[in-house]
């Protein structure tokens, strides 16, 4: 799979799924997956379903060389109902994985992160 690239070559890309739609009423963070030597990501956080009482939701893609010590490298907007973004972000490691925060009264989100590293 890939895209081209301004120079006519063509970019290697592999799908990723970061969080697979799921609900989340609490905080924590998805599956590791390794970037091999790609060092871009482009995301797609969409939220489905919304409740709680001021329900807040914070997800954060991070990046690591070891699996092991993570580092933040962007974050999607703060949601707090149904909506759905687009990410890119550069400077990857070897390993990447979405963190996010829940908070509000009685929280639950439904959503799900996928896209591309390219």
């Amino acid at each position: 799979m890939g895209y081209p690239r301004q120079n006519g070559q063509w970019a290697d890309t592999a799908d990723v799924i970061l969080h697979a739609s799921a609900a989340v009423t609490a905080d924590g963070n998805g599956t590791s997956i390794e970037t091999a030597d790609r060092g871009c990501i482009r995301l797609l956080l969409d939220v489905t379903a919304v409740s709680g009482t001021t329900p807040q939701l914070l997800v954060v893609v991070e990046t690591s060389h070891n699996d092991s010590d993570w580092r933040a490298v962007d974050s999607f907007d703060l949601k707090t109902a149904i909506s759905s973004q687009r990410l890119s972000a550069g400077g990857l490691d070897r390993f990447v994985r979405v963190r996010w925060d829940v908070s509000g009264t009685d929280p639950s989100f439904t959503f799900d992160v996928r896209g591309e590293v390219a």
